[in-house]
């Protein structure tokens, strides 16, 4: 699954570009999840390390792109900042500031679905589980997967943008914790393991995930749960 944000102060535009983003992931059939925001502020709200490439316009008015993208890069080295402007002359700016791309929007027929098949090239390759249902074999990019639910040791896997389950095999969650020590996953409750990267907040003995579904955590160990996810939320990137 790879996430983009785009955030401009077009509206109209906005929608145009997402179209474009999921109409070019489609043709080449990449998993993925566009989002849109017309202001920085509500970008930087959702967290923008959960972003593997983010589209951004350098004049939005009050907003200044070039330093949007200069906080960008200081909380996450991973992600692609690609610029989308109508004006030529920020270009020097736009890369100074480390963006992998500096589009012109009136150019945009020519020159996007280059962008984009560069932009994924360079994409580090995603981490995968393993997992056997029966006797096939699935593998779950890490950052796709949302959370697992254990129930009589039967285990489910949620993956993002859907909260209906998708895959289910026998297994202890205990041994799948074990397993993805150190790749973002906690342990919040016995019956729930948690992908940190999709958690936005934990409180009152539940996790809220960024689509907003509601887990419970554990009363037991809830100071721990509550450590784990501080030291995750300010680790360095």
């Amino acid at each position: 699954m790879v996430r983009f944000a785009i955030c401009d102060d077009d509206y109209r535009f906005l929608r145009a570009f997402r179209t474009r983003v999921e109409t070019y992931c489609i043709r080449h059939k990449i998993p993925c999840q566009a989002s849109i925001f017309l202001t920085p502020a509500e970008l930087w709200m959702a967290r923008i390390e959960s972003f593997d490439i983010v589209f951004l316009n350098v004049d939005m008015g009050y907003w200044d792109g070039i330093n949007i993208a200069r906080a960008v890069r200081r909380q996450s080295a991973r992600t692609l900042i690609i610029f989308v402007s109508a004006f030529v002359q920020f270009a020097p700016q736009g890369y100074g500031v480390g963006a992998f791309r500096y589009l012109l929007k009136n150019e945009l027929d020519h020159s996007f679905a280059a962008a984009m098949d560069d932009a994924l090239a360079v994409r580090a390759p995603l981490e995968q589980l393993t997992v056997r249902v029966r006797k096939e074999e699935y593998a779950l990019p890490l950052e796709g997967i949302s959370y697992v639910e254990s129930e009589k040791r039967v285990l489910t896997f949620y993956l993002l943008g859907s909260r209906e389950p998708e895959l289910s095999c026998y297994r202890r969650l205990s041994d799948l914790d074990d397993e993805l020590k150190g790749k973002g996953f906690l342990r919040i409750h016995k019956s729930f393991l948690a992908n940190l990267r999709h958690v936005h907040d934990i409180r009152n003995y539940r996790a809220t995930l960024t689509d907003g579904t509601e887990l419970a955590a554990s009363r037991q160990n809830y100071r721990e749960v509550l450590q784990r996810f501080a030291e995750w939320r300010a680790r360095p990137n």
